[in-house]
């Protein structure tokens, strides 16, 4: 977990010795002889390992992403590690299981130990769990090693994971609404004393998901009620060695049991206007089967309007957005439809196909600088998407990015042999 690696072959050899039949062992061991082929890619900050066969394409975007969220994110903890950290790509999910927890299977994607962030590959394939959104995941992870370098490893569970959320500066998750909203209002919210649980021994499906959704409210609510300030504080007292209870009494001055019951009257306050009460519901839903049957008939104003008052009703639903998006360009209004395109194009992880249509409205309005963030977007959300590699060199050539232009220049050659390559090992 700390990277040392040759340290970790010699234990573990040893170990093999004494129990030879001991899977763990094994598996680490395998892993260990997996990662000495890794090519490296070193930074000033970070130590990039990558399978340069299966995933050629890692060191053209991780390298520079890494060092430009670096002193983003350490500025946010006013810390910074004192050592690079490495970051290792593996190419299939199991592999990566493995690295993280010594078995072939772990329901994630990413994950940090400190100065080891480990993740698998964003690509599609029977070995790997499909394309994501990596820069948001490495944004995540690298703010868990940041904030426990910071407190020396003493952080709260929650807190490094509340703070990870937070750092991806993206808007509560569609999925997330409904679920804290239902939380509320039956009473079911985790407290402080209880939600490092619903990490590490969930009792209910969706029990992760919640203590996620749930830590990051809780940093929400800490930084608009006593400041960032106090956050900072927080993690100093944590390193300092300070209970749990003993880091909220000292900076927010009050016990964790009552910093509950004041975040259950916040959380009902964020809850109020988002649309999921039982009349609004009912509302919702005469509004959306009449929204729907203009948009069967095509009638767009009407839909227009109807989906317009849905939107109103609950802000927090991904649906009126796409409908809106859609009905805009129906009516060839794309300026109208490019924020609600927008929205869902910052909210998707795992398709780039909302990306890549901001990227080409910006480019037909010459927008070009605009039309190449969308579309590099589209590239972090899904690498091996050559479409999307074509759209960004063509987007930087027309806004004279040269440094872009030469990097989609040398990648997409890259990328079209290795697609051949793969279909024709999947002929085979």
């Amino acid at each position: 977990q700390s990277g040392d690696e040759d340290d970790a072959r010699a234990t573990l050899e040893t170990a093999h010795a004494m129990d030879p039949f001991n899977l763990s062992t094994t598996n680490y061991l395998r892993l260990l002889d997996d990662l000495a082929t890794f090519a490296k890619k070193e930074t000033p900050h970070f130590v990039l390992y990558y399978d340069a066969q299966r995933d050629p394409l890692i060191p053209e975007y991780f390298a520079d992403y890494l060092e430009a969220i670096h002193a983003d994110v350490c500025k946010a903890f006013n810390h910074e590690p004192s050592v690079k950290t490495y970051i290792e790509v593996f190419p299939t999910h199991d592999a990566f299981s493995v690295r993280t927890t010594g078995s072939p299977w772990i329901g994630t994607v990413g994950a940090s130990t400190g100065r080891v962030i480990a993740m698998v590959s964003p690509r599609n394939g029977e070995a790997t769990l499909g394309t994501f959104n990596w820069a948001a995941v490495l944004r995540h992870e690298y703010t868990h090693t940041v904030t426990l370098s910071a407190t020396d490893n003493r952080i709260a569970h929650w807190m490094t994971e509340g703070l990870a959320v937070w750092q991806e500066e993206a808007p509560l998750r569609w999925n997330w609404v409904p679920m804290l909203y239902n939380a509320v209002k039956e009473e079911k919210l985790f407290t402080l004393d209880n939600i490092t649980w619903g990490f590490v021994r969930p009792k209910k499906p969706q029990d992760r998901q919640m203590a996620y959704a749930q830590s990051y409210w809780i940093i929400q609510h800490i930084v608009e009620t006593h400041g960032r300030e106090a956050m900072l504080q927080m993690l100093e007292l944590f390193r300092n060695g300070l209970s749990q209870d003993e880091v909220f009494t000292r900076v927010l001055q009050k016990t964790t049991k009552q910093f509950d019951i004041d975040f259950k009257v916040w959380t009902q306050q964020q809850i109020s206007t988002w649309g999921y009460d039982e009349e609004t519901g009912k509302q919702y839903e005469i509004l959306r089967d009449l929204a729907e049957k203009y948009l069967k008939n095509k009638q767009y104003d009407q839909a227009l309007n109807a989906w317009q008052e849905i939107q109103k009703i609950r802000p927090m639903d991904e649906l009126p957005h796409k409908r809106l998006a859609g009905i805009h360009l129906a009516k060839k209004e794309p300026d109208k439809a490019i924020e609600h395109l927008k929205t869902l194009a910052k909210m998707e992880d795992k398709d780039n196909r909302w990306a890549k249509r901001v990227a080409r409205i910006y480019r037909d309005e010459k927008r070009f600088d605009e039309g190449a963030e969308s579309a590099l977007l589209a590239v972090y959300t899904n690498p091996y998407d050559l479409d999307a590699h074509k759209l960004l060199a063509e987007l930087y050539e027309k806004a004279g990015n040269q440094p872009g232009l030469a990097r989609e220049q040398r990648v997409i050659p890259e990328l079209e042999k290795w697609i051949e390559e793969n279909r024709k090992r999947s002929s085979l």
